[in-house]
């Protein structure tokens, strides 16, 4: 397990990059840390493996304050945490091979065991073929899988990506997304992901972190947070084309209902339609905001229903009823 407790970073003993974060990490679990540019991500995520030193707070992994280790009991403990990055870090100079080789001949592993155990990793990756190839040979997700491969040699118990799929089109983001759920899977490694992209929290992430000006705004489970973001950095990221509250008006004809979807299964049926037919209550949709996490629709409707007591109940039963959120909301709330 990782535990961050009230870390901050400042540079220049004036910019506070992050500010009082407190984060549990379950083992095993991959970790979404997403927020907008300048929001503390990449901070944060070289004070975990302590390149960069934290100002204050610790990080423990496993009951081990790494703040506390000499540089020696660092560099051994660091063997367990790997990362990966944007724009790879492969060695030009050298073969797929040779990359992958590299940290485990800087573990003393002789060259014949090392190679071995390059090839396994690479095979595990998909990329065996290229063993000989070097880096300006391979695009960006063979590149990719490389340096993949290369952090997995010291088999480590972490694995921190860094805006790891940021380079690479959507496809091959998904295919490299789906290598790294594998690979949660198959070797238990926990995955920290550090992105502002949603698309990759949604489609790897069990759990998110959302960081607004250094601090955490938001965290708890993928499906709850994306499908009912609280604070304003949530929203921002969650709708980005506008959160719903700016269409609720002072209107004495309407009342306003906000239906939340998250993942249950009354929601393949078409239940502003069907509740006009069982119950007689007409409802208007001003917003709607859906999505398809994990095979299960999350997200928000804003429905307007007539200003009558009688039919905004009728309609906050009928939604119970399908086990499905739904509340009235109000101006300015």
């Amino acid at each position: 397990m990782i535990q961050i407790n009230n870390l901050s970073k400042i540079y220049n003993n004036e910019v506070e990059a992050i500010k009082d974060i407190s984060l549990t990490i379950a083992e095993g679990d991959i970790y979404g840390i997403i927020g907008l540019s300048g929001a503390g991500k990449s901070t944060l995520v070289r004070c975990i493996n302590l390149l960069e030193k934290p100002t204050g707070g610790t990080i423990e992994i496993d009951g081990v304050d790494l703040t506390g280790l000499s540089e020696k009991q660092l560099r051994e403990k660091r063997k367990e945490i790997s990362m990966i990055f944007q724009n790879f870090n492969l060695l030009n100079q050298k073969n797929c091979l040779n990359n992958v080789c590299l940290p485990l001949l800087i573990a003393g592993m002789n060259k014949k065991k090392a190679e071995k155990r390059a090839l396994e990793l690479l095979e595990i990756v998909g990329i065996k073929d290229k063993a000989t190839a070097y880096p300006s040979q391979l695009s960006g997700g063979q590149k990719q899988r490389v340096a993949i491969a290369r952090a997995l040699a010291t088999s480590p118990r972490v694995l921190l990506c860094d805006e790891a799929t940021s380079a690479l089109d959507p496809t091959t983001t998904a295919a490299i997304l789906q290598l790294l759920k594998d690979i949660n899977q198959k070797f238990n490694i926990t995955i920290i992901i550090i992105t502002h992209q949603m698309s990759v929290v949604e489609s790897i992430c069990r759990r998110v972190a959302i960081l607004d000006d250094g601090m955490v705004a938001e965290k708890g489970e993928v499906s709850s947070v994306f499908s009912n973001p609280q604070s304003a950095a949530a929203r921002r990221l969650v709708f980005p084309e506008g959160y719903d509250d700016k269409l609720i008006t002072a209107d004495e004809d309407v009342r306003f209902i906000r239906v939340v979807f998250d993942g249950d299964i009354a929601t393949s049926k078409p239940l502003v339609a069907s509740m006009a037919v069982e119950v007689n209550v007409v409802a208007s949709i001003v917003y709607a905001s859906t999505k398809s996490i994990g095979g299960k629709t999350y997200g928000s409707l804003l429905l307007s229903v007539k200003n009558d007591e009688k039919t905004v109940k009728k309609a906050l039963d009928y939604f119970t009823r399908n086990e499905v959120s739904a509340k009235e909301v109000f101006l300015n709330v």
